[in-house]
């Protein structure tokens, strides 16, 4: 099978150079792999990416609703984040994004950002999940952490006006799926933010899951 290869050449010019890995792969007429991926879906390295966590060179990953993203991935997800925003509209809080934090191959932090309903200030929700990645077929597993943080921003993930609605939408929505990282390499950001569109498919559904921009390091 023949695929094209895309070189985003460092701008060592600058202070630092892109350190992205130097070829991803761009999809061809024929399927990509076993789990029944095809071109159509325009997934550009479903056999590396979760490499690319395990390396520590994916920093998070950025939901944000108001973001361009394609509207027709991560349906189920769209709907357990709405559910999210809008218990914690009838606390008094507008939420604004939910990133995953790669702290290392083996933890993340889930962190929510939203508003007072009233203010512009944002405030920040931290919880810590353990990641588990299968090395042969990049199969994700997300569980809650044993251990709560201790941080300004863990704490506050605790209030009482913001735990419950993390606990009731969104967590149970991490913990009992089977993820899959991807890039998807029809939205590419430029190679100096060293952001790519891509996300978590859910469960061996190409168009469930979370979706939004990998931050790379």
């Amino acid at each position: 099978m023949n695929k094209t290869l895309l070189y985003l050449l460092p701008l060592c010019g600058m202070a630092a150079c892109n350190t992205y890995p130097d070829a991803l792969l761009m999809p061809d007429e024929d399927p990509l792999n076993s789990s029944g991926i095809a071109a159509a879906d325009n997934v550009a390295d479903p056999d590396l990416f979760h490499q690319h966590i395990s390396e520590g060179k994916v920093a998070s990953l950025t939901y944000d609703p108001t973001s361009d993203y394609p509207k027709n991935r991560g349906l189920d997800f769209q709907t357990h984040y709405r559910q999210y925003e809008n218990t914690m509209s009838e606390k008094g809080w507008q939420v604004k994004t939910i990133q995953l934090l790669f702290n290392s191959p083996t933890a993340v932090t889930v962190r929510t950002t939203f508003s007072s309903a009233q203010g512009a200030t944002l405030f920040r929700a931290d919880y810590d999940f353990t990641l588990s990645i299968d090395p042969a077929d990049g199969a994700t597993r997300i569980q809650r952490s044993t251990l709560k943080g201790s941080t300004v921003n863990n704490l506050i993930g605790q209030l009482a006006s913001v735990s419950p609605a993390f606990d009731q939408h969104i967590a149970p929505y991490l913990t009992n799926s089977l993820f899959h990282p991807i890039h998807l390499s029809t939205h590419l950001y430029t190679a100096t933010d060293q952001q790519v569109y891509g996300g978590f498919y859910a469960n061996n559904d190409i168009h469930n899951g979370i979706f939004g921009s990998w931050q790379l390091r």
